[in-house]
């Protein structure tokens, strides 16, 4: 079986091995039919807190998939309501089938001596112990789901972390280019408001023919219409612009223009504002860990140990009602 802990409903998810064959998105189609997750609301991560790339096996995630380490599942939006988890049908059971075998408790306890009261004692002491099997094994499914739980949360977190400091990195490289930017930013301005001018005295400026013959761009300017002009009167802006006639400086410097202007500090400002929330929320404490929950497994666990004691307690108790009936019975035939 391929196992995952649906960590919205705090619940273990049995698939069929045939679903760690295929990819990851097979995968997330299998998890879709059967929890009604549509695939683009998934997110599959192992307990290190990465997540399953859709185009990758799930075989490949070695040691996942298993009962004590499954994959995670978290849901985008939650649907739903989420506090009508899975446990609750078991434990309403579980109260139910007690308070019912604590009031065929109760009747015994009025009936007068007898053997059949002997009979009956026994029976009811095996399905004691039956519920107290029961009873142990939801109380101990439970506590492993919290568990898992608080594991699926920590790989949820640790994600989180890996995510903010990649954003980090980026962010930190965008802020080199943009101070970059903005040291020349100002020489460009500059240069470019006297361009106009310079491009003029290009077109003012003539090109000796023996220049022409030997440039690499005598090809280019013998392929073109106005060729034999140029080479007897070529100005040296004619000769740079017939290096690439798909684009004039003209057009270059306009386009140098629109990429300054997008040099904003404002928006630059807004940017590490934003970076400088995420920052601070990612690094929460009180919202990555949860206070105390060492302290509370630890309880749990300790009223786990109780509930088997107590199970074992019910068992022997049962096998001394059990001897005693047969006594009984025997003394029943020694009198016959």
């Amino acid at each position: 079986m391929l196992h995952i802990f649906n960590v919205n409903q705090g619940q273990m998810l049995a698939l069929d091995v045939a679903s760690a064959v295929g990819s990851v998105h097979q995968l997330q189609e299998a998890v879709q039919g059967y929890t009604g997750v549509p695939v683009h609301d998934q997110v599959l991560l192992v307990s290190g807190g990465e997540i399953l790339d859709a185009q990758r096996h799930v075989s490949s995630y070695h040691g996942a998939g298993t009962d004590s380490n499954p994959l995670y599942l978290v849901c985008k939006v939650t649907r739903g309501n989420v506090s009508q988890l899975s446990c609750s049908a078991d434990i309403r059971e579980l109260s139910l089938c007690l308070g019912g075998l604590k009031e065929d408790a109760q009747r015994l306890t009025e009936m007068a001596t007898s053997f059949e009261c002997v009979q009956r004692y026994s029976s009811l002491a095996d399905k004691f112990t039956m519920a107290s099997v029961s009873a142990v094994q939801t109380c101990s499914r439970l506590v492993q789901e919290q568990h898992l739980l608080h594991q699926g949360w920590q790989a949820l977190a640790s994600n989180l972390e890996d995510t903010v400091a990649a954003f980090e990195r980026r962010a930190e490289r965008f802020k080199a280019q943009y101070d970059k930017i903005s040291t020349i930013k100002g020489r460009a301005v500059d240069l470019l408001r006297d361009f106009d001018a310079d491009l003029d005295v290009l077109a003012q400026i003539p090109l000796p023919s023996c220049l022409v013959r030997e440039s690499p761009a005598k090809s280019t300017m013998a392929s073109s219409p106005k060729s034999d002009r140029m080479n007897s009167s070529c100005t040296l802006l004619e000769w740079i612009s017939a290096s690439d006639p798909d684009h004039s400086l003209r057009d270059v410097a306009d386009e140098v223009r629109s990429l300054l202007s997008q040099v904003n500090e404002a928006a630059v400002s807004g940017i590490q504002t934003s970076l400088a929330t995420v920052h601070e929320q990612a690094n929460n404490r009180e919202m990555k860990e949860i206070k105390g929950i060492s302290k509370r497994f630890a309880q749990l666990d300790h009223h786990l140990r109780i509930a088997d004691e107590l199970e074992e307690k019910q068992r022997k108790f049962a096998e001394l009602v059990k001897s005693q009936e047969h006594k009984a019975l025997k003394g029943a035939r020694d009198m016959d």
